[in-house]
């Protein structure tokens, strides 16, 4: 449209091209892959770097694995006819070419195609559009339609009877091929005037019958069924049983019909004394499909049916699937003449077979069998499957032999076929059901109602037309659903009943039988789910589409997308003329008129469209690709248009720079020369022979050399001696092959005279008929490349070397823990050679059993989480058989990413640590008694000397106070004897307290406020705090709380505390600063003080002995940091000290984190 001046945004054509609606691709006239459409790449199975640049068969090969999917040759012919003819050109058959999926696994694919030409001004292709549809599924519908059609035909020929197709629209009758064969007249594909079938019809019957034929179409029935006499080719007649399916149009006139004749004139010279029982037998062998089944000769796998059960009394779990379920149950002495009989029909290009054999029944008797066959070719003549009914013989043969027919030998039979066969009165009751109608509802006799059975929705209509056949004594035939008592389903069924009439024409009785029709029922359902599914299809279409009906060209159907085009107005119901005035004057209507005129498409391209697209009665100017498409009827005569618009209104507007791109691509062919001496790389181009006809410049500059000595083959002279043979050997096959060329090889350098590595590449190129025609070559330096490769394959020997002469048992898996390597101690341990070992399942079963899962369960959440692996498990010593321990750790190894490519583990003998272990756990456990006899010998000793020294101290005191002393020194006497008796008091209750703190170590732990137990502490040294003005500072916002016993965490903070206040500096106030933070899997306290300090490299290895003081200014017993270090030991942590003499002092204690 142009209809506004406001500007035009740049249309980025590559863009706009790839998101064109449909499955296109562009080529140049050489067939190389230009650009395709975003659809083009999904349905092909490709993406864009795969196609671009590349020659369009090159891109899609042909199928390797199948003759048939190759069409390589007619896609090209049109192609061809399009560049020579600058024609459009349609390949009118369905081409089938598979194509490679991103597996390279072939996926089998047919498609639609057609190819046009873009010109230039002068005439000239530059472009070719190639248009593809992608019609697999509708093929594979049309194959399966085949198969089923041939399928059907074939049971029909195996029953005996012979098939038939009447198209009444142009009056021809056609037979299947053994019509022949029963009635004897020869059959023609040109088919025969259904007046042939008139005269071969009994005059006395043919009017009966032609009325009720009538009666059917007038009626609408699809089925019809009429029992005559037909004439046969040698002049006798015989009565037939004729079943037909009517086929009707929209309008409801019928324009085709199907059916099957079956020749029953054999049962009816039976004896009038069976009469009844034959014309029963006759009925229900009619009515039911007997034992069939269906044998794949590719595969020998045989199908039966439910009949083969119901027949012959096996069991699921009893009938094999191959051929020997047939050839097992053969009578011996009928087996080989049977078994050489069907093989020969097959082996000899024969197509029907019938034999008659006894077979073995479930219950180790045999049955008499009818056996035919149909043996289906494929286009070559090879068998590929045969199938076929048998049928139980067995009491007809009894029947013929005894020539009776009583009513338990009807029943017999009635209980021997797979379908629901019922026998009711001339009231309509039931008498008699056979088993599969008990095994099917579930009933107990007749006189359970049938009703109960029928689905409530079908009943009525069921009831109705049973009652019609009743009042009438025409034929029952009815559909509806039954339920199943096994689990409840309701499947459909044809239910159909005949009567049976006495010698006066009186009815006696009626036979039935309802055959299972769901399968047939389910593929309608999906027929209308295809129906609803194409006109879904034909509504979200990305194109304009409509059809016309009748001599108004009433709108019968309009996509969205075409409303949209014309300004949103409603068209459907409504005469195209008046629902689109505007196109009157512009010659679209005539168009149309001469469509319906003279029943041929029309095809408009870029053609001019004034429409009001907006619904404001302004037209605007548009480019529309269109087609009428007449749609015929029945009669094949124009009933209506199909009208497909595609709009091109942006691609007339883009010729001008579709052609200034052409100019640009013309001017970029002209400078490929200086393009390829451009390029970084060294390039050459050689003739279809190998003669070398140009070298780039970097040839010159890199070996220092002229085109003189190069001319050819002097290129040899620069290659390193060891690289000529191979490059020259593989440089001829590629030219006699034509397959592109790559090698790698060393090249001497001029500056240095160094060889340098090369990969060499060159591909052909061909003209329209696949001939070479030149050569196109680059050489790429790999130098640095080829030496990291070189590299690494001797860093993989070294570490194979290191990993066999190490003790521990190496190996490697991929990142899934798949094993693929052990060093050679793995294999001379565990007994197993590499290929034995590798995997994942035959290192679990070398583990000790009572490791195994417990080792899966840690290596599959290492796996899973990328955790370093350790555990420690046994494994079995093949030598002696011995179970040693081994310590195994492996760690991944990852990319750039974090993504993990490899797992490396090694697997230590710990079986001597194992046992140092035990013997010193043992030697532990005897200390730990040893300890606690000391610490009760310390705490009772203790105990028993406090009372003494409180007894002297008192006594001693009384001493003081009424004795006289004359002695001048008695007073200091009596002084040093006072300290002296305190440090013994001093001294026994800090043993004591060693020993409670020693059996408070396991004390009752919690989670404990760290500020709150810190200021239980301040005020409990707080006369301290006051005298010396002390600080106290703390920092507990990373790690506010701890797991800890509230004893032991306060005598720790309370030792410490006290004791940075204690010692202070003279010189300054005491400052105090405590601290935590969480670190690895420890909470860390700091205690930092600016007091006296110590030097720590003469005191720091006595810091925490026993009874050790540093500073004698100020009382003490020396076991305050002995106490509070085996605490913090004993509870799996530790403590660092760092200390500088008049700066002060820093503990820092690790708490381990336990879990609570």
């Amino acid at each position: 449209m142009i209809s506004s001046q406001a500007p035009v945004p740049a249309l980025d054509l590559i863009s706009f091209v790839r998101a064109l609606p449909g499955l296109h691709v562009f080529l140049s006239q050489d067939l190389t892959v230009l650009e395709a459409t975003d659809d083009y790449l999904s349905a092909t199975l490709s993406t864009r770097e795969q196609l671009l640049g590349k020659n369009l068969f090159e891109a899609f090969p042909a199928n390797p694995a199948s003759a048939v999917a190759n069409s390589t040759r007619s896609i090209r012919e049109s192609l061809e006819y399009v560049v020579a003819h600058r024609q459009p050109h349609i390949i009118p058959e369905v081409q089938r070419h598979d194509v490679a999926g991103p597996t390279g696994e072939y996926e089998e694919k047919y498609w639609s195609l057609q190819s046009k030409p873009v010109q230039d001004a002068q005439g000239n292709v530059i472009y070719i559009i190639h248009s593809v549809v992608d019609v697999t599924e509708t093929q594979r519908q049309r194959q399966e339609q085949e198969i089923t059609k041939g399928s059907m035909r074939a049971f029909v020929e195996a029953s005996g009877g012979t098939s038939w197709d009447y198209d009444i629209k142009n009056k021809r009758f056609y037979w299947s091929k053994n019509f022949e064969q029963v009635f004897g007249y020869p059959v023609s594909d040109e088919g025969e005037l259904p007046e042939e079938w008139d005269t071969r019809v009994h005059p006395a019957e043919y009017e009966a019958l032609r009325e009720s034929l009538n009666q059917a179409v007038q009626k609408k029935e699809k089925a019809w069924t009429g029992k005559y006499r037909f004439l046969k080719a040698d002049g006798t007649y015989t009565y037939v049983m004729d079943h037909g399916y009517i086929l009707y149009n929209e309008e409801g006139q019928p324009y085709r019909m199907l059916g099957t004749l079956v020749d029953i004139g054999r049962q009816l010279e039976a004896e009038l004394l069976a009469k009844v029982n034959l014309e029963r037998f006759e009925l229900m062998a009619k009515a039911t499909n007997d034992v069939i089944w269906d044998w794949n000769l590719e595969n020998d796998y045989v199908w039966w049916n439910d009949g083969f059960k119901v027949t012959f009394g096996y069991k699921e779990e009893d009938i094999e699937h191959d051929v020997n379920s047939w050839y097992g149950r053969l009578h011996p002495e009928d087996a080989e003449r049977v078994v050489a009989g069907i093989h020969d029909v097959i082996d000899h290009s024969g197509t029907t077979w019938q034999d008659e054999y006894r077979f073995r029944k479930a219950d180790g008797t045999y049955a008499d069998i009818l056996d035919r066959g149909i043996v289906a070719r494929n286009e070559t003549g090879k068998p590929m499957r045969m199938i076929g009914a048998m049928l139980d013989i067995t009491e007809k043969n009894k029947v013929a032999a005894e020539l009776k027919a009583s009513e338990q030998n009807v029943r017999a039979l009635l209980e021997g076929i797979p379908e629901i066969a019922w026998v009711a009165r001339t009231d309509g009751s039931i008498s008699y059901y056979n088993k599969a109608w008990y095994a099917y509802t579930g009933n107990a006799g007749p006189e359970d109602d049938w009703k109960n059975v029928v689905h409530p929705e079908d009943l009525a209509s069921t009831v109705t037309i049973w009652g019609q056949a009743l009042a009438t004594g025409n034929e029952y035939l009815n559909e509806g659903r039954l339920k199943r008592a096994s689990d409840g389903a309701y499947l459909w069924f044809t239910m159909r009943a005949t009567p049976l009439y006495d010698g006066q024409g009186n009815i006696q009785a009626w036979i039935g039988v309802n055959t299972n029709i769901q399968g047939q029922k389910e593929i309608q359902q999906k027929l209308k789910e295809r129906d609803e599914y194409v006109q879904r299809m034909l509504a979200q279409a990305p194109v304009q589409f409509a059809v016309l009906k009748g001599a108004d060209w009433v709108v019968d159907f309009a996509t969205p997308q075409f409303k949209q085009l014309i300004g949103g107005r409603d068209t459907v119901g409504k005469p195209f003329k008046e629902a689109l005035p505007e196109l009157e004057e512009q010659g679209f209507f005539k168009i149309i008129e001469k469509v319906y005129t003279t029943g041929k498409l029309f095809r408009g391209n870029e053609a001019p469209a004034y429409l009001d697209r907006n619904g404001t009665g302004t037209l605007e100017l548009g480019y529309f690709d269109f087609v009428y498409q007449p749609l015929l009827n029945e009669e094949g005569t124009v009933e209506g248009v199909m009208i497909l618009i595609v709009e091109v209104t942006e691609q007339v507007q883009a010729k001008q720079q579709a052609q200034n791109l052409a100019n640009a691509l013309q001017a970029s062919y002209d400078r490929q020369t200086q393009i390829l001496d451009a390029l970084p790389h060294m390039t050459f181009t050689s003739r279809p022979d190998g003669f070398v006809e140009y070298y780039s410049q970097q040839w010159y500059d890199f070996l220092g050399t002229t085109r003189d000595t190069l001319i050819h083959l002097g290129w040899e002279n620069y290659l390193h001696p060891e690289d000529v043979q191979a490059t020259l050997q593989q440089w001829q096959q590629s030219l006699a092959t034509g397959q592109p060329f790559m090698v790698e090889n060393r090249w001497r350098a001029n500056g240095d005279g160094e060889y340098r590595w090369f990969l060499v590449r060159a591909v052909p190129v061909r003209d329209d008929q696949g001939n070479i025609t030149l050569w196109v070559g680059s050489h790429t330096d790999i130098h640095q490349q080829k030496e990291t490769q070189l590299a690494l394959q001797e860093s993989t020997q070294h570490f194979q070397f290191l990993a066999d002469s190490m003790p521990q048992l190496v190996w490697t898996t991929d990142a899934v823990g798949y094993h693929d390597y052990f060093n050679q101690k793995w294999v001379e341990y565990t007994g197993y050679d590499l290929e034995a070992s590798k995997g994942t399942q035959m290192w679990n079963n070398l583990l000790h059993p009572e490791d195994q899962e417990r080792s899966a369960r840690r290596w599959k959440e290492s796996l899973e989480t990328g955790k370093p692996y350790q555990i420690e498990y046994r494994f079995k010593r093949a030598a002696d058989g011995e179970w040693r321990w081994f310590l195994a750790r492996a760690l991944p190894l990852r990319d750039p990413e974090g993504n993990i490519l490899r797992w490396f583990g090694t697997c230590t003998d710990i079986e001597e640590q194992k046992r140092d272990e035990e013997r010193m756990e043992k030697t532990n456990q005897e200390l730990r008694s040893i300890n606690e006899d000391l610490d009760s010998f310390v705490y009772t000793a203790s105990h028993d000397l406090k009372l003494p020294i409180i007894n002297m101290a008192a006594i001693f005191k009384e001493l003081t106070q009424n004795a006289t002393f004359s002695d001048p020194d008695a007073q200091l006497l009596i002084n040093m004897f006072n300290k002296s008796l305190k440090q013994i008091n001093s001294t026994i209750s800090d043993l004591s307290e060693i020993v409670k703190v020693q059996k408070d170590i396991d004390a009752h732990q919690e989670e404990l406020n760290l500020a709150d137990l810190t200021e239980e502490v301040q005020l409990s040294i707080n006369d301290m705090i006051q005298r010396t003005g002390a600080s106290i500072h703390t920092d507990f916002s990373q790690a506010p709380t701890l797991y800890y016993s509230r004893v032991n965490l306060k005598s720790i903070i309370y030792n410490l505390v006290s004791n940075a206040v204690k010692y202070h500096s003279p010189d300054r106030s005491p400052q105090v600063h405590l601290q935590t933070y969480p670190e690895g899997g420890y909470t860390v306290l700091t205690i930092q003080d600016n007091g006296l300090g110590l030097d720590m490299e003469r005191y720091g290895p006595k810091l925490f002995q026993m009874f050790k003081r540093f500073h004698d200014h100020v009382e003490g017993s020396g076991l305050g940091l002995y106490i509070l270090n085996r605490i913090v030991q004993k509870n799996g942590g530790r403590i660092d000290v760092k200390s500088q003499v008049n700066v002060g002092t820093t503990f820092t204690i690790y708490f381990r984190n336990l879990a609570q």
